[in-house]
């Protein structure tokens, strides 16, 4: 199984979610989905993938906005995940539009 966790930053995961990911690297491939300005290698420690997006947690411009879609949808395109499992608001919406075009859960 591959599992795709996609948030606003690299510092919730590793924090908020540090145990879910370790459970979930243990069942299969888990790969992590956060805005390349956020990375402060707290995530190197834990067995998962990691993958850097440009993404705006409070950015308005629609031709930026769409631009992170782009991203977060090559990067599914790429990695091609069973589950996908969001955090946060923006990352929610996102993450729902990708998933319903790929049909994941």
């Amino acid at each position: 199984m591959k599992y795709l966790f996609i948030a606003n930053s690299a510092w919730y995961l590793s924090n908020f979610r540090a145990s879910t990911l370790r459970e979930f690297s243990k069942l299969g491939e888990v790969t992590c989905v956060f805005p390349k300005s956020s990375y402060d290698g707290s995530l190197d420690r834990m067995e998962v993938r990691r993958r850097g997006v440009w993404l705006d947690p409070a950015g308005t411009n629609p031709i930026k906005e769409l631009w992170s879609i782009v991203q977060i949808f090559l990067v599914v395109f790429r990695c091609r995940p069973n589950l996908i499992f969001s955090f946060n608001p923006r990352t929610n919406l996102y993450s729902l539009i990708i998933a319903w075009i790929w049909r994941i859960p």
